[in-house]
């Protein structure tokens, strides 16, 4: 059976609908360097959350602010207090994953490992290579050359971002937060 290649989902990092640039974020962890974009500081911090169990935090590039994070783990009335006191915000963090679910796909799809400078020179080159196929390529190449820990939160974006495709493209099945959470507990 002839392997298909690799999907790949194109992704505009420099460019926020209606409005300017999009930010990067480090993620700040005991281990690999490594950023993501985000069109808001809640789309990242609920991403980091998603991807980190709350352990990791997150810093803008301009260093605008900084960011509560749950070094011994996330309590569900923690996470409501961080999104009430910080953005304003009364949702829980599985209906802001619903209700803004093509943002969180772009962020966990921008994940890159390496500072901030290290995140220019990927996004220029990821920039210069015309063929999708050759994208996955260097990124596939890229995160195995630059992922040293055990913990592989590269994967982890990945399969989140794959994950919720998959429940988007699949309305029937009861897309909902508690489908978003049962897939979660599985892959912690």
């Amino acid at each position: 059976m002839k392997r298909r290649p690799p999907r790949v989902h194109s992704l505009t990092i420099n460019k926020k609908k209606g409005s300017d640039l999009t930010m990067i974020y480090e993620i700040i962890n005991p281990s690999d360097a490594c950023t993501i974009a985000a069109e808001s500081d809640l789309i990242a911090w609920v991403a980091v959350l998603e991807l980190s169990g709350g352990r990791y935090n997150i810093a803008p590039k301009d260093g605008s602010r900084s960011f509560p994070f749950f070094p011994l783990g996330p309590t569900n009335e923690g996470v409501a207090k961080v999104l009430r006191d910080e953005f304003c915000e009364t949702r829980s963090h599985l209906h802001i994953l619903m209700a803004h679910i093509d943002e969180f796909i772009t962020c966990f799809d921008s994940f890159v490992y390496g500072s901030f400078s290290e995140r220019e020179l990927y996004d220029k080159e990821m920039t210069s290579i015309p063929d999708n196929i050759a994208r996955a390529v260097y990124k596939t190449q890229h995160r195995n050359a630059h992922h040293n820990s055990l913990n592989n939160i590269g994967a982890l974006a990945t399969s989140r971002a794959n994950a919720a495709r998959e429940m988007k493209a699949r309305p029937e099945d009861g897309w909902s937060a508690a489908t978003w959470l049962q897939d979660l507990a599985r892959s912690r």
